[in-house]
């Protein structure tokens, strides 16, 4: 839900598409063809330049950012990315997994385009979508490997290998992280300045 329209993303290897609906009636606003390719990432809410409200759709060859009351493309970012874990957005500030591993980008003057700020492969994100919490951005790799980095820069502060094999996005409490595993063992990992702790 982005302000008054409701954005759904649905894409497969048959008919594609994204759509916006009024938020109270469920009237249509908009239909737009997406790739017709598999696809399980969800729509990401955004705040452009001058806190205008911004959905991000992510395909397997870019992001793209629509207004979300039209539909109507306001910029496109070219990367290679993942169909799963989706991006991640804190004000205007946007963490996209890809081949490549993380990347952050932000809106630039107008919203007409976009500002490449840093890429680190070592935050490659696995099934489950980053986490940006205070200063820091966190994901899991397919191999269970939590990997902490500087929300800034993309520096690796530490990395952690955990039990299991992750599809749910961790969640971040406090100086906490729940990380929940596809057998349904949840592992509560300590947020620490140098390391992270299993507790």
């Amino acid at each position: 839900v982005v302000g008054d329209t409701v954005v759904v993303q649905a894409e497969s290897k048959g008919e594609s598409f994204a759509a916006g609906f009024d938020v109270a009636t469920g009237e249509s606003r908009w239909k737009v063809d997406r790739p017709a390719e598999m696809n399980w990432c969800s729509p990401t809410a955004v705040r452009g330049v001058g806190n205008e409200p911004l959905v991000l759709l992510q395909s397997p060859d870019r992001v793209t950012a629509h207004d979300p009351r039209t539909g109507q493309v306001v910029w496109n970012f070219e990367t290679k990315t993942g169909g799963i874990s989706s991006p991640t957005s804190v004000g205007d500030l946007i963490y996209v997994p890809g081949s490549s591993g993380l990347t952050a980008i932000r809106s630039t003057v107008g919203s007409s385009n976009w500002e490449n700020l840093w890429t680190e492969n070592q935050l490659a994100a696995g099934n489950a979508s980053p986490v940006v919490h205070g200063d820091r951005v966190f994901v899991v790799n397919r191999a269970g490997a939590v990997t902490c980095g500087e929300a800034a820069s993309g520096k690796v502060a530490w990395r952690l290998r955990i039990k299991g094999t992750f599809w749910a996005t961790p969640l971040a409490v406090a100086d906490l992280l729940y990380f929940v595993n596809q057998e349904g063992l949840v592992q509560v990992v300590k947020n620490g300045k140098e390391e992270g702790e299993i507790l």
